[in-house]
């Protein structure tokens, strides 16, 4: 009984958490939400945030730390334009930078993946996953406790789970209509059907993956000099 308390309780505590503010810096989506848009984020994380800045909000409410390998930007610039066979250049698997942290608190994980970034962001997030047994917990309550937060689902559903919701930062068109995953959006509920933990996931849309494919090319562009244009 002492350990169901507990963990709903972590839930409880993490749900409070997504509604906080980061730090300034971090954005919640590549285009920013506008006007009457709402800003989501998950256990004070937000897509874009540096690595810098996850890094302290994790280990400032408590969670135990640890990184995983990535490639730096500018091994993914050297990388693109290996590719490309610009100035006899040559891939470098060696990744020294980071890709990910994996954080844990108790019986809770968090995963946070990044996207590389130049100096001194490094990195920056472009999903966030939290899962936990949650013994006593359900998917309707953990959406609720969400509602609360966020107000009503924007789809009913999530992709990926036996049961869940969804909230899209762009309100129901795009969490619902033709542009679901475009933007910034938030998934819960639980992944079997069967029982088992419950699962939050906040992931970039295309909008914020395109914005920073677009950043490397341009940097692609600058390493590469006049070798790195076409000729025609």
């Amino acid at each position: 009984m002492l350990r169901m308390k507990n963990c709903m309780a972590a839930v409880a505590v993490l749900l409070v958490a997504c509604g906080q503010p980061g730090p300034s810096g971090g954005s919640a989506d590549a285009k920013g939400p506008a006007a009457g848009e709402r800003k989501l984020d998950l256990a004070g994380l937000t897509i874009g945030m540096d690595l810098p800045q996850a890094t302290s909000v994790l280990k400032a409410a408590g969670w135990r730390v640890e990184t995983g390998k990535g490639h730096t930007w500018e091994q993914e610039v050297n990388n693109e334009l290996s590719l490309q066979n610009v100035g006899g250049r040559k891939f470098d698997d060696s990744m020294t930078g980071v890709g990910r942290l994996t954080a844990a608190k108790g019986d809770e994980r968090v995963e946070v993946d990044f996207h590389s970034a130049p100096s001194p962001r490094l990195a920056r997030i472009s999903e966030v996953r939290y899962s936990a047994p949650a013994p006593g917990q359900t998917p309707d309550r953990m959406i609720a406790d969400l509602a609360r937060r966020y107000g009503a689902p924007d789809r009913s559903g999530a992709p990926g789970f036996a049961s869940g919701a969804t909230w899209c930062v762009g309100g129901p068109a795009c969490a619902g209509g033709r542009g679901f995953g475009t933007r910034t959006t938030l998934l819960a509920g639980q992944a079997s059907a069967g029982g088992g933990g419950l699962t939050i996931r906040l992931a970039e849309g295309t909008d914020a993956f395109n914005a920073w494919r677009t950043e490397l090319k341009k940097a692609e562009a600058t390493a590469g000099g006049a070798s790195g244009k076409a000729s025609y």
